[in-house]
């Protein structure tokens, strides 16, 4: 049925209706490398008792090439989202907690974490790309209420003063922010700029996204974040083995600041 709709020629309008496509199975990860005409609306199946069997309805917009694909969920998204249900490690960093979403996108991550019992959270995204995060929310009223959507413009230092949770935040979450290596430095100020000795951060990186993209996850994680005073491990992901979400290429690493202790509750 992916396949068959992925090649379907319908209008935007009756494409936003026709397509339930289920976010499960390993082949539909690789089938997310290679995307296709038309508006998609999907669903993702939530993983955890406290969900109660909801789904989330997620739009997808392929063909839109002015944000260098920002309106599509990408394979490291999926995991992390994925991710955020299953392993007591991450979901277990959530409940109560005030939450920031970097590079929100069709704000998956930001409603998981909403799901998992976060007190808030607020997905930010680039100014141009706030109604599109706007618009998922809107799909999926019984979390929108829950979920904040921020501009945060990595470069302006307005946007971070003028986030309504104030800063350092419990927790940061990202997928796919490494992918361009010039924008390494400004993250790394965003991730200073949110983060305190009690926060926690979890970053996914995909290293099929680009043929440079493994060089520039090793680049962030094993050099830039350590030289400035950031300890990254990266999680062995064997809690999605067999789950369709154990994707060979995308990592996810646990990121903490300096004076953070294992021993805090997050």
């Amino acid at each position: 049925f992916f396949r068959q709709y992925c090649s379907m020629d319908l209008p935007c309008a009756e494409r936003e209706d026709s397509a339930e496509n289920l976010l499960t199975g390993l082949s539909i990860l690789k089938n997310l490398g290679a995307y296709h005409e038309g508006l998609r609306k999907r669903w993702w199946p939530c993983a955890t008792a406290r969900c109660n069997g909801r789904r989330l309805c997620i739009f997808e917009d392929p063909e839109d090439t002015d944000w260098d694909g920002q309106h599509i969920i990408w394979p490291a998204g999926l995991v992390l989202a994925r991710l955020m249900e299953v392993d007591p490690r991450l979901h277990s960093s959530l409940p109560g907690a005030t939450v920031v979403e970097l590079g929100a996108g069709c704000s998956l991550v930001s409603m998981i974490c909403s799901l998992q019992g976060a007190s808030r959270v607020y997905a930010t995204e680039h100014p141009g790309m706030v109604r599109w995060v706007q618009r998922n929310l809107r799909a999926n009223p019984f979390v929108s209420g829950h979920v904040k959507v921020c501009p945060l413009d990595w470069n302006d230092p307005s946007h971070f003063a003028a986030l309504p949770c104030g800063v350092p935040v419990d927790v940061v979450v990202g997928s796919d922010l490494t992918y361009d290596v010039d924008a390494h430095p400004i993250l790394l100020q965003a991730l200073k700029k949110l983060a305190g000795p009690h926060t926690v951060i979890y970053l996914a990186a995909d290293d099929a996204s680009t043929p440079a993209c493994k060089e520039y996850r090793e680049r962030f994680f094993g050099q830039l974040l350590p030289q400035n005073g950031f300890t990254c491990k990266e999680l062995d992901m064997g809690q999605l083995t067999g789950t369709g979400f154990d994707s060979p290429t995308v990592h996810v690493f646990r990121i903490t600041s300096g004076g953070h202790t294992d021993g805090s509750t997050r």
